[in-house]
Formats: structure tokens, C-alpha cells, sequence
């Protein structure tokens, strides 16, 4: 299974997401490893694109068995701080529609 989720970065929260994506790449880096293995997910990554002067994050993740990713286990610290670092700098709305998908 693979997911693709654009979100709205909310007016100065830019760099907050920048330094909670790289303390997960580097000192957090252990723990977002063991999160991602229990949601039974094999790669994760996110971009943050400007367009018209404002910011969005594009996040995507990718199942190691297909259609199958769990939901976070909420009694890992990095998973509750994950979300409140979400909640905090995105603004939600719609899931996006998926038109194709081709691996071969």
C-alpha cells in the first residue's frame, strides 16, 4: 500500500516541521525506525513545496505487505510527539484521490 498526503503548512510553522523532520532523521532517528517497523511500514518520507508564496508538506508512505499499514502505537513517546508536531503546523482536510498506480 502506498499513501500520499499533501497538507497545508500553517503560517509560520515552516520551520518547526524543518527541525522535527531532521530530529527524526538524525537524533530520533532509532525510535522513528522502530514506529515505522510497527506500523508495518518499509519507507516514509516527507518534501515540503512552496507554491504562490505558501507551504505544503507532502508525505508519503509505503507498506511492506500490500494494503496493510497500522495505525501507530500511541504508547511510543515519538508517535504522540509526531502528531502534536502535525496537529500543531498542518492544516487538515480531504485525503487526495488516487487515479493510478503502475509497478511493474
Amino acid at each position: 500500500m502506498k499513501k500520499i498526503i499533501l497538507r497545508k503548512i500553517k503560517e509560520g510553522k515552516v520551520k518547526k516541521i524543518r527541525d522535527w523532520c531532521n530530529a527524526l532523521m538524525c537524533e530520533r532517528y532509532d525510535e522513528a525506525v522502530a514506529s515505522l517497523k510497527y506500523e508495518n511500514v518499509q519507507r516514509e518520507f516527507a518534501y515540503i513545496v512552496e507554491l504562490h508564496g505558501e507551504y505544503y508538506l507532502v508525505l508519503y508512505m509505503e507498506s511492506i505487505e500490500k494494503d496493510v499499514i497500522r495505525e501507530a502505537d500511541s504508547s511510543m513517546r515519538i508517535n504522540n510527539e509526531h502528531i502534536q508536531v502535525l496537529y500543531d503546523c498542518l492544516e487538515f482536510g480531504n485525503e487526495g484521490e488516487c487515479l493510478y498506480d503502475i509497478s511493474i
